[in-house]
């Protein structure tokens, strides 16, 4: 039995969606993209995961059985917007959070007894330009490079300890330590777009990335403000280059 397509307006959406599309031409020329995209990145941290191993961190001396993992990778997820300055150029920004972090509970997973967490939390803030080459009109294939600005956000040491009702999500911070810095890195990164339809690509972004903060500024549960030191006296670091590859969505106007 055959089928009419025009009789099931699901069915044509699906194969416009599935079915590449012919893009606009060769031209970028004018072109606006904002895009949503996120994943996965892997970040070097020395300086954290080295006090990891001499179990020297985060609170948990008195927990001789117990250790944090160390910080390897981090996810992240943002929101750019590119605009087509000549015909095979795009030049703009993009907002990324990123979210390394290791943590222990001890106790019950849902409601433990003690909670110990290192965030790394930051927000990157980035300018680039990309060079474009549009390939069968269904591919546009990017090279580009990235200056950043990454400030940590939400960062720190914390330790929790379950209040005396003992119910779930009830904790108490004991110890902080927030973390305060910033740094000006860069990033080069090569990206694949496929075009679903004319207004519509989705694609993966292969790059690398330098963004290192030397110097550390923690502020305790007093108040108190100090530049956070290693074991050896060096100044502790928290360094956020490694690879990434993320996977994105794109709108074109």
């Amino acid at each position: 039995m055959k089928t009419n397509l025009k009789r099931c307006p699901w069915l044509m959406l699906l194969f416009a969606l599935l079915v590449p599309g012919q893009g606009w031409g060769r031209s970028l020329e004018g072109k606006v993209a904002v895009s949503l995209q996120g994943g996965g990145n892997w970040v070097w941290m020395q300086d954290v995961n080295r006090l990891i191993s001499d179990r020297h961190y985060v609170f948990i001396d008195s927990e001789p059985n117990e250790a944090l993992a160390p910080v390897g990778s981090a996810f992240s997820g943002g929101l750019g917007a590119y605009f087509g300055l000549m015909r095979d150029w795009l030049v703009g920004f993009q907002v990324n959070a990123m979210l390394p972090f290791t943590e222990i509970r001890i106790g019950s997973a849902l409601n433990p007894d003690r909670v110990y967490t290192v965030d790394l939390g930051a927000l990157e803030y980035g300018m680039g330009a990309k060079y474009a080459w549009l390939h069968d009109s269904s591919w546009l294939l990017t090279a580009g490079v990235e200056f950043v600005y990454l400030v940590l956000n939400n960062a720190g040491e914390v330790r929790k300890v379950r209040n005396a009702l003992g119910l779930p999500g009830s904790m108490t911070a004991t110890d902080r330590i927030d973390y305060h810095g910033s740094t000006l890195g860069f990033k080069v990164s090569g990206s694949a777009d496929l075009y679903l339809w004319d207004f519509w690509s989705v694609g993966l972004q292969l790059g690398y990335r330098y963004a290192r903060i030397e110097r550390v500024k923690g502020i305790d549960l007093n108040g108190k403000s100090y530049t956070l030191k290693n074991p050896g006296g060096s100044d502790f670091s928290l360094d956020y280059g490694g690879f990434f590859l993320v996977a994105g969505s794109t709108v074109w106007f």
